[in-house]
């Protein structure tokens, strides 16, 4: 009985959240539309328009969010609620040049969290509904405004491959100065100023900072635990060295390979590494139980991030949700597929078994939710056969 009414509770969860965010979606665009439109500045009607456009910017989002499958809905109700609630807070603030908030802060921190088409339509949402709200400028805001925003996002999307996002970013950057100070000239429309300097510089420096942030937000873990988990030397391989050799050299196998499969295809090098080397902590605890991986692993402070993509490459729990995760279930795979075979003597060429397991854990449909598309799976298929055989595949 308690087994059909939990299963029951989580058949309306789903609905029963996206009716909340509606109705929230509908109260927030209402009291944001009083920010810049008192009733003294505004038609009877007007209210009304204003309110409906950002319902219905703010619903692009939900429906976006909707078709994403690979997110849950806890996570999807805490990415709009920031989604919904931030930029009402960057519009509130008490600054008197409007172009000067950085909105498009919202998008970069949802592809940051999800990926680049979700961010996108989210930076249209937010421009678009803040446009409307303010009513000053329209044409010039918007475009020059979506415009930045598309470079931020881009640039942050580049955020794994630490090269590519300083190139994007230093575009993102120059693109900032040059439209917000031709933005405000054609919005002044002052014939002696052809350029407004001084406000591109102020725009030039908040776009720095918001890409500080982005960095800081995303890699404060990377520089303060990761790197010490991205190690051979760590406490949880010692420990493994200690206890049993043929699992500390699995775990090095497995964060190699994983290392290197990542670089292939320009996933987050160091993470895919640390997890490779730390997937079976659990086995410490003569245990391969999920749970008492994570107790383990709580132990050690493995970091969150870690700790995901440890979950996920056993695929027991739940599926792999990012590359990463992705990757370091095939490295496991094939590391531990090849022990197997050795181990047992089995008459099977690596390149065939290589095949085999990537085979079946796209039927399996191991990787749908890990956003790796069909080149980048043939890389790591080529990558893994190249490693076990120690020949290079011919195109």
């Amino acid at each position: 009985m308690k087994k059909i009414e939990k299963e029951q509770f989580f058949k309306y969860k789903k609905p029963a959240a996206y009716v909340y965010m509606a109705v929230l979606t509908l109260i927030v665009s209402f009291f944001a539309s009083k920010i810049y439109k008192t009733d003294d500045l505004i038609w009877p009607r007007e209210r009304y328009i204003i309110v409906a456009t950002m319902v219905i910017c703010f619903y692009m989002v939900l429906i976006k969010l909707w078709m994403e499958k690979y997110i849950s809905i806890q996570k999807t109700m805490y990415i709009y609620h920031f989604i919904l609630l931030a930029p009402m807070l960057i519009m509130a603030l008490p600054m008197d040049d409007y172009e000067l908030r950085p909105l498009y802060l919202v998008p970069m921190f949802v592809v940051l969290m999800t990926d680049f088409s979700l961010g996108i339509v989210t930076g249209i949402a937010v421009i678009l509904s803040t446009s409307v709200m303010i009513f000053t400028n329209l044409a010039e805001f918007t475009y020059i405004a979506l415009i930045i925003m598309v470079l931020g996002c881009y640039s942050v999307s580049q955020i794994h491959n630490l090269r590519r996002f300083l190139v994007f970013t230093l575009i993102f950057w120059a693109g900032t100065f040059y439209l917000c100070g031709l933005y405000r000239y054609f919005s002044v429309k002052d014939p002696a100023e052809t350029f407004q300097f001084r406000f591109a510089a102020i725009a030039w420096m908040v776009a720095v900072s918001v890409s500080v942030i982005v960095f800081i937000w995303k890699y404060w873990i990377f520089f303060l635990r990761i790197h010490d988990f991205a190690s051979e030397n760590s406490d949880p391989l010692e420990d493994m060295k200690k206890n049993s050799l043929p699992l500390y050299y699995h775990s090095l196998e497995v964060g190699k390979l994983s290392r290197t499969l990542a670089a292939a295809i320009g996933a987050n090098i160091r993470l895919c590494y640390a997890a490779g080397l730390h997937h079976d902590i659990g086995k410490l605890s003569g245990s391969n139980d999920v749970k008492e991986m994570l107790v383990k692993a709580n132990e050690y402070g493995i970091p969150r991030n870690i700790k995901s993509i440890m979950v996920e490459c056993t695929g027991k729990y739940r599926r792999p949700a990012s590359k990463e995760s992705a990757i370091v279930m095939l490295a496991d795979s094939v590391i531990t597929s090849l022990e197997y075979v050795r181990e047992n003597n089995q008459q099977i060429e690596d390149a065939k078994l290589v095949e085999r397991i990537i085979s079946t854990r796209v039927l399996n449909g191991s990787f749908r939710q890990s956003n790796l598309n069909m080149e980048e799976l043939d890389i790591l298929r080529r990558i893994c056969i190249e490693k076990v055989t120690g020949t290079k595949e011919k195109l």
